[in-house]
């Protein structure tokens, strides 16, 4: 019995481990949306517009690498071991997973749209209003999903806490 705890623990703790780095990734993809928000914001709101968006153009290409790390991360490495604690518990979490992963995976064809559509325009071929517009629109998108990750994440993670320490 000792032997099966520790090798729960050691699972899980493992799991931990990669939730709290995807965590970290969220902030700093949160920070770089701002940076770039604020960017944009400072482009469209001077009358040299154009010059602004050299700046933009780096701020968009960083920010557009975040987004796809931090999707992928969620959907090849993160949901697969949540899926995976879930299956091991049996108390549930599976059936939620699956209401709640269709959902997510509209997020993330919002995402891999954007990213298509923007990233590599860092050669300059910017439109400062419509990437403002379909920026803002991502942010709901990413507001929406960072929800559902959050509920994934209580159901099939943190609830069980208690039960592997």
């Amino acid at each position: 019995m000792l032997e099966k705890c520790k090798s729960r623990q050691e699972r899980w703790g493992g799991v931990e481990v990669v939730v709290a780095d995807w965590l970290l990734e969220r902030s700093q993809l949160l920070v770089k949306y701002c940076n770039l928000s604020a960017t944009l914001s400072e482009g469209l709101g001077s009358a040299s517009g154009g010059k602004k968006l050299k700046p933009a153009a780096k701020e968009l290409e960083q920010f557009c690498q975040i987004l796809m790390d931090y999707i992928c991360a969620g959907h090849f490495e993160v949901f697969d071991l949540l899926l995976g604690e879930a299956e091991e518990f049996a108390d549930g979490g599976v059936e939620f997973a699956a209401n709640i992963y269709p959902q997510l995976e509209g997020t993330t064809v919002k995402a891999l749209s954007f990213n298509d559509q923007y990233d590599g325009c860092a050669g300059g071929s910017l439109r400062s209003q419509g990437l403002q517009d379909d920026l803002s629109a991502l942010g709901e998108i990413m507001s929406t999903r960072f929800d559902l990750e959050d509920n994934l994440l209580e159901q099939l993670h943190y609830r069980h806490q208690s039960q592997v320490a």
